[in-house]
C-alpha cells in the first residue's frame, strides 16, 4: 500500500526523463548540422558565417550539457525510487 504514491512518482519522473533524453536527441543532431554548415563556411573562407555559427553552436552545446545534467540528475532519482520500491515490495 505505501508503494503506491512511491510508484506513481516512478512513472512521473520515468517520463521526465524519457522527454529530456528525447531532447538530447534533438540537440544533437542540430548540432552536427550547425557544425556541418560552420565546416562549409570555414572551407570556402567565410569569416561573417563562421562566426554566427559558431555562437550558435557554442549556445546548442551549452544547452546540451544543460539537459545531459538534468537527465543524468533525474536518471539517478530514478535508481533510489526504484530500490525504494523493490524494498516494499
Amino acid at each position: 500500500m505505501d508503494a503506491f504514491p512511491t510508484y506513481k512518482a516512478y512513472t512521473a519522473m520515468e517520463v521526465k526523463f524519457e522527454r529530456a533524453c528525447s531532447q538530447l536527441t534533438i540537440l544533437n543532431a542540430r548540432i552536427a548540422e550547425t557544425q556541418l554548415r560552420y565546416d562549409r563556411a570555414a572551407s570556402v573562407n567565410r569569416r561573417s558565417f563562421r562566426y554566427s555559427l559558431r555562437i550558435q553552436l557554442v549556445e546548442l552545446e551549452g544547452v546540451r550539457n544543460m539537459y545531459y545534467q538534468y537527465a543524468r540528475a533525474k536518471a539517478e532519482e530514478l535508481d533510489s525510487m526504484k530500490q525504494q520500491i523493490l524494498q516494499t515490495l
